[in-house]
């Protein structure tokens, strides 16, 4: 259950081997998640991070080909999936340390 304590699920089992994620979540809370899967401390992120601001119904997804092997952002940010009038994004948000 996705609720705002907890914005992101994962569920594994033995037999299932996750190879996507895709971050559905409030900007902020999907701006620290996606420095984790990028492997970047704070102190690396704001030179390093593909990350952009992140627009209102903005999609990130992370691939990998089997686990143990390091995850790849494969979309960053996208609002391709919404409608005309939203598909540019209203605002957009980030985390003070990786402001530019």
């Amino acid at each position: 259950m996705i609720t705002p304590r907890h914005p992101l699920v994962i569920t594994t089992t033995p037999r299932s081997k996750p190879s996507d994620v895709l971050l559905v979540s409030h900007a902020p809370c999907s701006v620290g998640m996606s420095l984790g899967y990028e492997g970047l401390d704070l102190a690396r992120a704001k030179g390093e991070s593909k990350l952009e601001p992140w627009p209102l119904g903005g999609v990130t997804q992370f691939t990998r080909g089997s686990i143990g092997e390091p995850w790849t952002m494969a979309m960053a940010c996208s609002t391709s999936h919404l409608s005309a009038p939203w598909r540019e994004g209203k605002q957009r948000w980030t985390l003070p340390s990786l402001r530019k």
